[in-house]
């Protein structure tokens, strides 16, 4: 009987560590595989930060609409470690890709020159999602 006990107290520690590992690798971290699927439409005035969002790991396409004669600059945000990446830094309207090497929550900063000015941004993810 004590090996039983001894057995199981083991098999309950390996697992409460394991949850505790897989917690802290994930924490924070949107992993669910709708989390990409839809376009994100978002609009503003002025520089501003979004919203946090949920990606996971794959390629996005980011379509933007600035005045012709304001350069304007958007910078992705991960809300998660505070990392940044400049995805453009342009005027007018265009498109852009990125790839998010890991799932989580991420915001982007747009910041014009002129600060009254109007921008559109359409974020979607870019091809088919990778199996591994």
């Amino acid at each position: 009987m004590p090996d039983d006990l001894l057995s199981t107290l083991v098999l309950t520690v390996l697992g409460v560590v394991g949850l505790a590992l897989l917690y802290r690798q994930y924490a924070g971290r949107d992993t669910s595989p709708s989390a990409e699927k839809q376009p994100l439409s978002l609009r503003g005035h002025g520089a501003e930060t979004t919203r946090p969002f949920a990606l996971v790991a794959g390629r996005y396409k980011l379509a933007y609409a600035f005045p012709a004669g304001v350069l304007t600059s958007v910078t992705l945000l991960d809300t998660h470690n505070g990392d940044s990446e400049i995805l453009t830094i342009t005027r007018g309207s265009g498109v852009t890709a990125f790839e998010i090497g890991a799932p989580g929550r991420y915001a982007l900063r747009v910041e014009p020159t002129d600060d009254g000015a109007a921008w559109e941004l359409m974020l979607s993810p870019l091809g088919l999602p990778s199996r591994r």
